[in-house]
């Protein structure tokens, strides 16, 4: 995949063709880049690809599939078509999608879609990054 893309979220499947469910060695060669592979912490059931230049982590369960996808520069990210990186300004990008019909539930680091599966990670309202995760990611047993 070339550096900069556009990736487009569908909700709770994944960006573009690199989707939840796929196995590590899959996604390794869908994207076929150099990665960086670490474990984010210590209570980290899976280690975390980091393709440092596509601006992309992808974390998997501990069966090896892909659960959560993170982007930020120099990836591109788009939703409804609403820029949600590149620099975007928070409370411009909230705007954008509520005017497509999307409400989100603000913290104090940014704002989450659980309806669309990704969430907005801003916290000095410059949008940093963009979580993407499958169905049920943060349901808790």
């Amino acid at each position: 995949m070339p550096e900069h893309k556009t990736y487009t979220v569908y909700p709770f499947h994944g960006v573009e063709r690199i989707r939840f469910g796929l196995s590590r060695q899959a996604c390794r060669e869908l994207i076929a880049a150099p990665f960086r592979t670490f474990r984010r912490s210590d209570f980290d059931p899976a280690e975390t690809d980091a393709f440092h230049a596509l601006g992309m982590q992808l974390s998997f369960d501990p069966g090896g599939r892909l659960e959560f996808i993170e982007l930020a520069p120099p990836a591109r990210v788009r939703y409804l078509g609403v820029e949600l990186l590149a620099g975007q300004n928070l409370s411009e990008v909230i705007s954008a999608l509520l005017a497509q019909g999307l409400e989100g539930a603000r913290d104090e680091v940014g704002i989450d879609y659980p309806t669309a599966g990704f969430g907005l990670y801003a916290p000095d309202e410059t949008l940093e990054a963009v979580s993407v995760y499958r169905r049920g990611y943060y349901d808790t047993d």
